[in-house]
């Protein structure tokens, strides 16, 4: 007799994200803050990324500086992280992000942005970008110039079904100048990486 179709598997719809409060202090006393979503993969900081910068002090899980109230619609459970980063000729990467489960990955890029163009300490400058390097799957990533303190820097800011994450790149090519198209671009590919890295699958 002919075999019967079997059922799908029903889907998980249920969402769970967090906002990474009071991720990292960088130069000029800017702080970064990111959420992210639960899934097949958590985050991790290891103690390299990007092939060539070498993680300073400890990473720190940052769940405890979450508080009631601070997660976004949609956003609960966070398990936030953060690291610092330093490469060659005096380049430093920061890294914070956390994951969950997320109902809406763009809301929560949004957020990131909004957080740092609310921030008393830091401006958003320039036109942001949302052309991802080749090779990323995730649903977006955002970049766009940071000044704080006469110097700048580049956010970029990713999110995907699993989860999102912040990266802030600055350096002696960036600081006295505001980061041109090709800068972006370069941050976007290193974010990329960094992504790749710090992504781990959940056993």
């Amino acid at each position: 007799p002919p075999q019967q179709p079997q059922r799908p598997r029903k889907k998980r719809t249920g969402a769970v994200a967090g906002l990474l409060a009071g991720a990292l202090a960088l130069a000029g006393g800017v702080a970064w803050w990111a959420l992210a979503e639960d899934g097949p993969y958590r985050l991790a900081t290891p103690d390299t990324v990007a092939s060539a910068y070498q993680r300073q002090g400890k990473g720190v899980d940052a769940s405890a500086l979450v508080k009631d109230g601070q997660a976004l619609p949609g956003v609960t459970d966070p398990h936030p992280v953060v690291a610092s980063y330093r490469g060659a000729d005096k380049e430093t990467l920061t890294f914070s992000g956390a994951w969950g489960t997320v109902t809406d990955p763009r809301a929560a890029v949004d957020a990131v942005f909004a957080q740092t163009e609310a921030s008393k300490d830091a401006e958003l400058v320039g036109e942001p970008t949302e052309e991802p390097p080749p090779g990323f799957d995730g649903e977006l990533m955002r970049c766009q110039g940071v000044r704080a303190d006469r110097l700048y820097s580049v956010l970029c800011a990713w999110g995907d079904s699993s989860t999102v994450g912040v990266v802030t790149f600055s350096g002696p090519t960036l600081a006295p100048a505001e980061p041109d198209p090709k800068s972006m671009q370069r941050v976007s590919i290193v974010t990329q990486d960094v992504r790749e890295d710090t992504r781990v699958p959940v056993e």
